[in-house]
């Protein structure tokens, strides 16, 4: 393409210039000086002697590229980003496992579906880490804590002394396997947001950072449920959103559970 001088250039009006620039210029660049798009849209905003340098520094730098290159470009661009978002589609599928999650939406006993955009959880953050990471879905956390029913029972702990003391006494068990701990007195391990646990931990997780402890009350809705969670030892029937609890006491139905949780790390 022939380059216009400086006199045709100031002649020109803006949308005139978007086009011209547009003939010539690559794609990135145009993208990187918000200049791609229809050259009416384009004009606007844009400012016309910014125009006129991106249009000088093409041809003085040697960057002038065809309509065909810029098609490639585009193709490969749209290319990458379809690619990138079936690559989610597919990481999405695989954290929340076989039949997706199971959670979602929330069937309640009345027959109705609740909204799912309401919280089902408060938290307390009672140590505050500014330094520390964030907590996101798909990544592994070990979680220190103490559950405990309305009534201040515990029914599960890796840090309640006088719980661990009479749950090893009781057992002398160790335990292995994803989402539970290796022994009684250890932090749980699991991913975020992989229905590993209930819906609760997997929600309040993500509004604390490593290194902090919060107080956590959870609604029936996010935690056991209408059927509640009965364990091993009473022989119970587990519950499948979080069979890994291994206290003697098992949580009724409808119960709204309060925990103390603590961000031991984040991998």
């Amino acid at each position: 393409a022939a380059r216009l001088d400086a006199a045709a250039l100031d002649g020109m009006s803006k949308k005139e210039l978007v086009v011209a620039v547009q003939s010539v210029a690559p794609l990135e660049l145009l993208q990187a000086n918000t200049l791609s798009g229809k050259p009416e849209n384009v004009a606007k905003k844009a400012v016309k002697e910014k125009i006129i340098d991106l249009y000088n520094k093409v041809f003085d730098e040697g960057l002038i590229t065809s309509e065909a290159d810029r098609e490639v470009v585009r193709l490969a661009k749209d290319l990458e980003l379809k690619t990138k978002m079936e690559d989610e589609k597919k990481a999405k599928a695989e954290a929340e496992g076989p039949g997706g999650d199971s959670r979602l939406p929330i069937e309640v006993e009345a027959g109705v579906f609740e909204d799912a955009s309401v919280k089902k959880f408060t938290i307390n953050v009672t140590k505050k880490n500014k330094e520390g990471r964030c907590a996101y879905k798909g990544q592994v956390v070990r979680l220190n804590y103490t559950g405990k029913l309305e009534d201040g029972t515990v029914f599960d702990s890796t840090m309640d002394a006088e719980f661990l003391r009479n749950k090893n006494m009781n057992d002398g068990k160790t335990y292995g396997g994803k989402g539970v701990p290796s022994q009684r007195g250890s932090a749980l391990q699991f991913k975020i947001g992989s229905n590993q646990v209930i819906r609760g931990w997997d929600e309040c997780i993500k509004e604390m950072k490593q290194g902090e402890c919060a107080s956590v009350t959870v609604e029936p809705e996010w935690g056991y449920g209408t059927k509640g969670s009965m364990n091993q030892t009473t022989g119970g029937k587990l519950n499948p959103v979080w069979p890994y609890l291994h206290s003697s006491i098992g949580v009724p139905p409808n119960a709204r559970l309060f925990f103390e949780l603590e961000i031991v790390s984040l991998v």
